[in-house]
């Protein structure tokens, strides 16, 4: 437990708002898992697939952002090296 962790009663309610969110967001993950055991295999690699080149393109972007001098080479170097040692 950490020190900023206070052990509750999961009975306690301390804003009703929030409860309701969170049923909310628990009928929403029930749809989202109803929507991805309808799908094939085929389906969910397919998107396994989108969000890796996603994430890909936004760090190659993110980089050339957050470092306008470096050149495409040194850009490509650090790109590989991240993705290789899976660092941020």
């Amino acid at each position: 437990m950490s020190p900023l962790t206070i052990p509750m009663p999961r009975s306690v309610s301390i804003n009703t708002q929030f409860q309701v969110s969170s049923i909310k967001f628990q009928d929403d993950a029930s749809q989202t898992k109803k929507i991805y055991q309808a799908m094939t295999p085929e389906q969910k690699i397919k998107i396994v697939f989108d969000l890796y080149h996603s994430a890909r393109e936004l760090k190659r972007a993110y980089l050339k952002e957050l470092h306008p001098d470096w050149s495409e080479n040194k850009i490509q170097k650090k790109f590989r090296e991240i993705f290789l040692y899976a660092r941020s």
